[in-house]
């Protein structure tokens, strides 16, 4: 099984619903809350906002512009070496659930934070941002939360080893984000 999993996080040769699933699979927590977005999710309905702990978590917290933060805009500029790169917050859940996977991290398939993949994905207070060439492929991402003093968390930028040049792009996009919000 673990050479599968190293297969599948190198080469990404599996559907996005065959990933959605293998993640499920090895989920120790969190799976009850991926088993009911995923089937809300296929029936078409996106039940993020109406769960009520995010619904209680937006009510609670009004010390920050709520707008900016679930409906953030996205950059794009060129960065050297590696041509027009845009930065945007994830919004595909699918996508969102590789976060992990694309970089060979511990949220990603076999890893041993796969739960906080599905947290990612379930909570209003956190976002992904993913960067993505001119064709659309993946380049880094960087995970961003409010804290409960309602300022902005910003984790590493994966894959550790990104350039520099995307990696100040990313630190570029999260300041204008905390001014903003």
């Amino acid at each position: 099984m673990r050479y599968l999993e190293s297969k599948i996080r190198n080469e990404l040769f599996i559907s996005r619903d065959e990933h959605a699933s293998l993640l499920h699979a090895n989920l120790e927590f969190a799976r009850r809350a991926c088993t009911r977005f995923l089937k809300a999710y296929d029936r078409g309905r996106d039940p993020r906002l109406d769960h009520p702990a995010n619904r209680q978590w937006l009510r609670r917290n009004t010390g920050f512009n709520q707008n900016v933060w679930l409906h953030p805009l996205k950059i794009n500029l060129p960065v050297d070496n590696l041509g027009d790169v845009t930065i945007a917050p994830e919004t595909d859940p699918f996508e969102i659930l590789k976060l992990g996977t694309y970089v060979d991290s511990c949220l990603g398939l076999g890893g041993c934070n796969t739960q906080n993949a599905v947290a990612v994905l379930l909570e209003a207070n956190k976002r992904v941002l993913f960067a993505r060439n001119a064709k659309g492929q993946f380049l880094g991402r960087q995970i961003v939360a409010i804290t409960r003093a309602n300022a902005l968390a910003v984790h590493s930028v994966y894959p550790i080893k990104a350039p520099k040049p995307l990696q100040d792009l990313f630190a570029l996009y999260a300041e204008d984000l905390a001014k903003n919000i």
